[in-house]
């Protein structure tokens, strides 16, 4: 996704993505398959993102300490 586009529309994008993917793999299309199965896709979407951001953040802050710019989060 372009870095250019408003938070919503990549927010949307992601959504249309997870229904399309419901639409063309799940055989049920009821609520209590439906509902379910979209929020979870939506929010482990929301919490990969929310985790590579922190750690670009982490990676940035490591930079400012001298020692262990080039050290990996474990050591």
């Amino acid at each position: 996704m372009a870095e250019h586009e408003p938070a919503f529309v990549q927010v949307a994008k992601k959504a249309k993505g997870i229904l399309a993917c419901i639409r063309n793999n799940v055989a049920s299309r009821t609520r209590a398959v439906t509902v379910p199965l979209y929020l979870a896709l939506f929010w482990a979407l929301h919490c990969k993102n929310d985790i590579e951001m922190l750690e670009r953040v982490r990676r940035r802050a490591a930079k400012l300490v001298k020692g262990v710019e080039h050290k990996s989060y474990e050591e």
